[in-house]
C-alpha cells in the first residue's frame, strides 16, 4: 500500500502516541511490580518478626526454668554403707539476654541450641568429708514439661534423676516461681542394683 505525503504527519503522530502509551504502560508496569516487590519484603519482614517473638517467647520459658532451679542444693542419702551426703550444683550455660531489638533469628537459635546445664556432684560419708567422690557433666538438658533432670556420663560413676516438685514446672513457665528450694532425686549405682533415694535443698 502506498501513501501519499499528506499521510506521513499523521502517520508519524500516530506512532508517536503509540510509543509514548507503550511508555506509560511500561512505567505503570514498573511501578505496580515495584510495589508488589515491596509489599513482599514487608510480608516476610513481618513473619520474621512474629516467628522471632516465637521463639524469643519459647526461650524465655526456657530460661525462667533454668534460672529457678540454679545453684547449690545438699541432702543426706541413707545407704547399706550409712549416711551419705550429696551436694549439687547446677549451672547454667548461659544468662537470659535482655534487648529492646528483635533478634535475628540465627541469634535466637544459636541460644536454644547452646542452652543446657553444666552440673557438678559430690557425694561423702558424713563421718569422713575426705571420702568424697564425684563428677562434672556438662550438655545437661532437662525435660521442662514434667520438671525432670538426669544427670549420666561415663565421669560419673552413678546415674542420677533429678526433680524439681510436681506443679513447679507450670509456675515456672508463667513466672509464678522464679527459685525452688529442694530437688528430690535418685542415684541409680553402676555396681549394684539398688536405687537410693534423697532429698536435696538449696544452699546458695
Amino acid at each position: 500500500m502506498k501513501y501519499s505525503i499528506a499521510f506521513l504527519p499523521l502517520i508519524l503522530m500516530g506512532l508517536t502516541a503509540c510509543e509514548a502509551d507503550k511508555q506509560g504502560i511500561g512505567e505503570k508496569a514498573a511501578i505496580e511490580g515495584k510495589a508488589s516487590s515491596e509489599a513482599g519484603v514487608r510480608a516476610e519482614n513481618a513473619n520474621l518478626a512474629a516467628k522471632a517473638r516465637e521463639m524469643e517467647t519459647d526461650l524465655s520459658v526456657r530460661h525462667r526454668f533454668y534460672q529457678a532451679v540454679r545453684g547449690t542444693f545438699e541432702g543426706d542419702l541413707e545407704s547399706s554403707q550409712g549416711t551419705f551426703r550429696i551436694r549439687l550444683t547446677l549451672v547454667p550455660s548461659l544468662n537470659p539476654y535482655v534487648t529492646p531489638r528483635t533478634r535475628q533469628l540465627d541469634e535466637i537459635v544459636s541460644d536454644l541450641n547452646n542452652l543446657y546445664f553444666n552440673a557438678q556432684v559430690l557425694q561423702w560419708n558424713s563421718a569422713n568429708p575426705l571420702s568424697a567422690v564425684g563428677c562434672r557433666v556438662s550438655g545437661i538438658r532437662p525435660d521442662l514439661l514434667n520438671g525432670e533432670i538426669t544427670i549420666a556420663a561415663e565421669s560419673c560413676p552413678n546415674l542420677y534423676t533429678l526433680r524439681i516438685g510436681e506443679g513447679n514446672s507450670p509456675q515456672i513457665a508463667e513466672g509464678k516461681l522464679s527459685s525452688i528450694d529442694a530437688i528430690s532425686g535418685e542415684v541409680h549405682p553402676s555396681t549394684n542394683p539398688l536405687i537410693y533415694h534423697f532429698v536435696a535443698r538449696r544452699t546458695q
